[in-house]
């Protein structure tokens, strides 16, 4: 009988870990390409001009190791 009632309470836990993963793959997407938008910022030294601030250069070093290390981290996860 606690077979049967392990085996009832894993069934809402695995619907869980497929939303998750989706959320996380979505995740991972989603820093990828602020990540990448970053990148090509800094490669082709685009000016970032936000109200009457310059944005300066580093700002986009930022952007790519932060959301990068994300990406990658939620990526290695799920493998």
């Amino acid at each position: 009988m606690l077979v049967l009632i392990r085996s009832h309470l894993r069934a809402p836990t695995l619907g869980k870990e497929v939303i998750m993963k989706t959320g996380s793959k979505l995740a991972i997407i989603l820093f990828s390409v602020v990540a990448t938008a970053h990148l090509l910022r800094m490669v082709f030294a685009v000016d970032l001009i936000i109200g009457v601030w310059h944005t300066p250069q580093w700002v986009s070093v930022l952007g790519v190791v932060g959301p990068g290390t994300i990406a990658w981290m939620l990526w290695h996860e799920n493998r």
